[in-house]
């Protein structure tokens, strides 16, 4: 795998701080800017990089994008809020904004109440009717989108829950904290099992296959890949020291990027189960990635400038 070309988006000295691409490829949003003040969200038409909307969140610095299936509507979320705003990609009109923790709320540890969270993990089913949230108050919230009507679990959750996925055909919904996974059935009222991942270790997870997978990879490097349905699982081992900085799976292409700090990703073959490729993406450390759907490019967000550069890449 390598990059033979390369394409800085937008201005150079934009606050972006993560990236998404529209499911036909056609558009790509980015979204972000600076402490204390309003967040920013733009669309970019993918040929061309004009601006195609610009989008004015009421909360501060934007930390989530996700682009319903639909192609048309847009949540994102600021980094710490009490809720999830929705726009027309197209337009940038805003639809509306859904509060996600309703007053009164529960307390902290420390006894003050819950009022902002951080969301650290988002999914959709396939239709875009159900969205699921992982939250950063130790809690799944899995929302009908059409009537805003929330299912919150918190227990067995006892850490900030940074990885939700759909499985293959919706049959199940999975989430995880830094040392365990949780398969729930579809609308995540039941819980159906708790896998513990080893914990000497800080775990961050990815789905692929359309969720009948799971990548689970370990703050030194050691990554399992577990088959969600039968429980068994292959390892194999990063060149690296630090838990992974962002990641990015490619249905298309089957590739999962592992961002790190150093600006570098590695690239793993999920279908040809290679050893992982090292690649340099950015001056230093990643901040989100977001695969192309339709053909051979991956968007990187760095922590300098230009800090949202695509890349085209070969296998």
């Amino acid at each position: 795998m390598r990059i033979v070309a390369s394409r800085t988006i937008g201005r150079p000295d934009e606050p972006i701080q993560v990236v998404a691409y529209s499911p036909d490829g056609s558009t790509i949003v980015g979204g972000g800017g600076f402490i204390n003040r309003p967040g920013l969200i733009r669309g970019w038409d993918s040929a061309t990089l004009g601006v195609r909307a610009t989008f004015s969140p009421t909360d501060g610095a934007v930390g989530m994008l996700k682009i319903l299936p639909d192609g048309r509507t847009l949540l994102s979320a600021a980094h710490v809020s009490d809720g999830v705003e929705s726009w027309d990609l197209g337009t940038g009109e805003r639809l509306g904004r859904l509060r996600i923790l309703p007053d009164p709320y529960r307390k902290s540890v420390a006894g003050h109440p819950l009022k902002a969270t951080h969301i650290g993990a988002v999914a959709t089913s396939a239709d875009g009717a159900t969205v699921a949230l992982g939250c950063w108050d130790c809690t799944l919230k899995v929302v009908t989108w059409a009537t805003g009507e929330i299912v919150e679990r918190a227990r067995p959750h006892d850490g900030n829950v940074d990885f939700v996925a759909f499985s293959r055909g919706g049959s199940r919904l999975l989430t995880g904290t830094y040392q365990k996974l949780f398969e729930w059935d579809a609308d995540g009222r039941k819980l159906v099992r708790t896998i513990s991942c080893d914990p000497s270790e800080h775990w961050t997870h990815v789905a692929i296959d359309g969720g009948d997978r799971v990548v689970s990879i370990a703050s030194k490097g050691r990554m399992l890949v577990r088959d969600v349905a039968d429980g068994t699982f292959e390892e194999y081992q990063l060149r690296a020291r630090k838990p992974p900085a962002c990641l990015a799976y490619s249905p298309r292409d089957g590739l999962l990027a592992i961002g790190q700090d150093s600006g570098s990703a590695f690239f793993w073959d999920t279908r040809a189960r290679t050893m992982p490729v090292r690649v340099k993406l950015a001056n230093d450390t990643l901040k989100s990635l977001a695969f192309a759907p339709d053909r051979p490019a991956i968007c990187a967000v760095g922590g300098s400038a230009p800090s949202l550069v695509e890349h085209e890449y070969r296998t």
